[in-house]
């Protein structure tokens, strides 16, 4: 369940190389289907061994779907990236 406070770990894989990383959910908001918090990843680039960074999304449901329709994003680069 998606609330403020929600924190996932995991692994993101690229090809052979594999990260890890953490979600930090810090607001939800079902009404105008937003979310927000921090990324952190470990292991990207070797300057910088840890990362982290805020996001902004949006939830799929009634108001946003699959298909970004930003960025000028065709519907084969969305279904790429999901």
């Amino acid at each position: 369940s998606l609330y403020a406070g929600s924190y996932f770990t995991g692994i993101q894989r690229c090809g052979a190389t594999q990260y890890e990383v953490s979600v930090e959910i810090k607001n939800v908001d079902l009404q105008q289907s937003v979310i927000n918090g921090y990324l952190n990843i470990k292991g990207l680039t070797v300057e910088c061994p840890e990362i982290t960074t805020f996001f902004e999304g949006e939830i799929i449901g009634d108001k946003y779907s699959f298909l970004t329709r930003k960025w000028q994003a065709e519907q084969y680069i969305d279904a790429a990236h999901w």
